[in-house]
């Protein structure tokens, strides 16, 4: 249990943090300091590992999100063959054709810069897609690593075709 309200201490000045090392091999970027070490690979635009203190951190993600499990009342209860029921405008008969259960990520563009010693900004545009569906989204996410290991996240998701009610927008990080 925390007592709240819990009282937050103020982040520190980028000039103040430890300095971060860049590394890029063919296959990955590192970016580490002083108690961490963060890892992307050059071919998905995602994070394969983050350690800090040298305990492995993330197992997989982050990742864009659009997809829960449906309810009955979503539609479950009447997922069937019979088209009559199929057309009724259940919203889970809308996500399945939109493809939002079988998205396929797909990088489209990958690039870093350490633009101040303490800071590394990664930068990673995918289009998630179903195969045969005109509509998915553009998501384009920077990560800015600082030198003592904090690590932001701006993200703009774009939708683009025809596209229903979305069950979840969000972003999955498994730890």
């Amino acid at each position: 249990q925390i007592k709240l309200p819990v009282a937050a201490s103020a982040p520190a000045a980028a000039a103040e943090m430890p300095a971060v090392a860049l590394q890029e091999t063919g296959a990955e970027i590192a970016v580490s300091g002083p108690e961490f070490a963060l890892v992307f690979d050059r071919k998905s635009g995602k994070i394969t590992r983050y350690a800090y203190q040298g305990v492995d951190l993330v197992q997989s993600g982050p990742a864009l999100n659009v997809w829960r499990a449906p309810t009955d009342n979503d539609g479950f209860k009447w997922m069937t063959d019979d088209p009559w029921i199929r057309s009724q405008k259940k919203l889970l008969s809308q996500w399945l054709v939109a493809g939002l259960d079988r998205l396929v990520s797909r990088l489209d563009s990958f690039e870093w810069a350490q633009a101040r010693p303490q800071a590394v900004e990664v930068r990673a545009v995918h289009t998630l897609q179903a195969e045969g569906v005109e509509a998915g989204f553009r998501h384009a996410v920077t990560y800015t690593v600082f030198g003592n290991g904090a690590v932001r996240m701006d993200q703009v998701v774009t939708p683009f075709g025809s596209l229903p009610t979305l069950p979840r927008l969000g972003v999955s990080l498994t730890m």
